[in-house]
């Protein structure tokens, strides 16, 4: 049902739990294959992509060159952006199915809302909501489902829906 691309730019200590989370979403079924994108991935970014069957797509370039490499090699016609360290929580997995199954091809994406952990990026994660509530658009740091076929071709994602389902930021920096 989703293809997941998680751009590995920076924070590559929280990577772990965003990979972690989705787990259980492969299992069922809502996630079909996950890719980890970077300019170069070794380390412990590798080691994570080994242990848990992640594709690697190495593609340097802008935010968006990389997610569109990767979105050429996703299996799904839907596409999951994360970056490492959002959390997917809640009934995300019905939401995203539910959108999945309604959604509209390529005019459409949805977009989850950011959650701080704790007190920490309480600010940014409001002005984040806010920007997507009043312009219609998503991020891919947001958590953004969007054709496949359009994240592939480099387009930009088109007006988001919101969905309920909280996307919690464990990333370390605020």
């Amino acid at each position: 049902m989703l293809s997941v691309i998680i751009p590995v730019l920076d924070d590559e200590p929280a990577l772990l739990d965003t990979v972690a989370a989705l787990v259980p979403a492969a299992a069922e079924g809502v996630v079909r294959d996950m890719w980890l994108v970077a300019p170069r991935l070794e380390g412990y970014p590798a080691v994570v992509a080994d242990a848990a069957g992640c594709g690697i797509v190495e593609a340097g370039g802008s935010r968006g060159a990389m997610l569109a490499a990767a979105a050429a090699r996703a299996r799904s016609a839907w596409t999951l952006t994360l970056e490492p360290g959002l959390v997917p929580a809640g009934g995300w997995m019905q939401e995203a199915a539910d959108f999945v199954a309604s959604a509209d091809g390529e005019r459409e994406a949805a977009v989850f809302s950011l959650t701080p952990r704790g007190g920490h990026g309480r600010l940014a994660a409001g002005m984040t909501n806010w920007r997507a509530s009043l312009f219609g658009r998503g991020r891919p740091a947001q958590g953004l489902i969007v054709a496949t076929a359009r994240l592939a071709a480099g387009n930009t994602p088109p007006r988001a829906v919101r969905l309920a389902s909280p996307i919690i930021d464990r990333r370390s920096r605020g």
